[in-house]
């Protein structure tokens, strides 16, 4: 198989998602991992179908939303944003609302591309008609790399204008939005992905949940199935693994059976962040500290006081488990944590009210 495409990835997605079925889901998905030649686009196509524009141990984000994509997109469609805000009302996402005006915006077969400069054809919304080579996954890849690396929003127009000038078809505009806001809405969840990765390369679903577990990005584990190589996988501080989260059971007679000659501990629930904390170096300002929450978002600047009281503790560890505001010997209700949340810096005068 050529480098991986991004026509072939819609392709595969829009056929999982045709389907209600898991098992289905898994086939098709396994299928189109197998044929994938490339380790990197095996890799790339993991990940994407994960909603993930990056690894899951990595921590560049793209920074881009969906006012500057929406720029790009009215400067290449040349629509009415009227029109175009309504199709996003109504197809409830980018991805599929594009997909809808993307053939009869452009009029014509041809696949538009860019004029003489992206900057030129933000602006005047002008598009030249050529043959392009088919966007590729390493593409997007090297895309999301070069957004991630720039904070400019002229700069990040240019290069989503490029992106979205080179899709031929609709199924590749809609796809390529989706990716870039990491949602793709094919019922794939993230057990089918991994049972479908495991499925393309003849592995056992657990041996390969392990590995997971130690190396934290599926895209590099499909890589070490697809060579034989799960045993192989070890762990490294700062590569967020797996949550071990709990497994729900569908029927009383399912956990009677779970449960059978086996013995469990319970313990309270306690409402707080799920949260695993990193930490390497020595004490203090020498140690490295890094916590990252279920999503594997580094979470650090909501709670310097835990980053603090972290660093102080010698050696180095991972610590699975739950942050809870707490004082007096009881624990506090979630509001206290809450506060916290989605702040860039927490100001030492914020860090008092909210500890009051």
């Amino acid at each position: 198989m050529p480098a991986a495409t991004l026509l072939e990835f819609a392709r595969t997605n829009d056929a999982a998602a045709a389907t209600t079925k898991k098992l289905q889901k898994q086939a098709i998905l396994a299928e189109y991992f197998r044929e994938i030649d490339d380790d990197d686009d095996l890799r790339r196509a993991v990940r994407f179908a994960a909603g993930r524009n990056f690894a899951a141990t990595d921590e560049r984000v793209t920074a881009v939303g969906g006012a500057i994509v929406s720029d790009v997109l009215l400067a290449l469609l040349k629509i009415d944003p009227r029109v175009y805000s309504q199709t996003i009302l109504q197809s409830g996402e980018i991805g599929e609302a594009l997909s809808k005006l993307w053939d009869h915006a452009r009029g014509t077969g041809d696949p538009p591309v860019r004029s003489a400069s992206s900057n030129e054809s933000i602006q005047h919304g002008q598009l030249a008609r050529a043959t392009t080579e088919p966007l590729t996954l390493a593409d997007l890849s090297r895309a999301f790399e070069d957004l991630a690396s720039t904070g400019n929003a002229q700069r990040k127009r240019e290069i989503l204008f490029d992106l979205f000038s080179r899709c031929i078809t609709n199924r590749e505009a809609a796809y390529l939005a989706k990716v870039i806001f990491g949602d793709l809405r094919t019922g794939v969840q993230e057990g089918v992905l991994q049972a479908g990765v495991a499925q393309a390369f003849g592995k056992e679903l657990k041996a390969l949940q392990r590995a997971l577990l130690l190396n934290g990005d599926l895209g590099d584990v499909a890589v070490l199935a697809r060579h034989d190589q799960l045993a192989s996988a070890q762990f490294k501080l700062f590569h967020p693994i797996q949550f071990m989260l709990a497994t729900p059971q569908e029927t009383p007679e399912a956990a009677s059976e779970t449960l059978e000659g086996r013995t469990f501990y319970a313990e309270d629930k306690l409402d707080g962040i799920r949260a695993q904390v990193h930490k390497s170096g020595g004490v203090g300002h020498a140690a490295r500290v890094a916590i990252y929450t279920r999503t594997m978002d580094r979470t650090d600047a909501s709670f310097p006081d835990v980053v603090e009281a972290v660093a102080q503790l010698p050696g180095e560890f991972l610590l699975d488990g739950e942050i809870v505001p707490y004082r007096d010997g009881r624990v506090l209700p979630f509001a206290h944590i809450q506060k916290r949340l989605g702040r860039k810096v927490l100001t030492p005068k914020i860090l008092r009210a909210l500890r009051k």
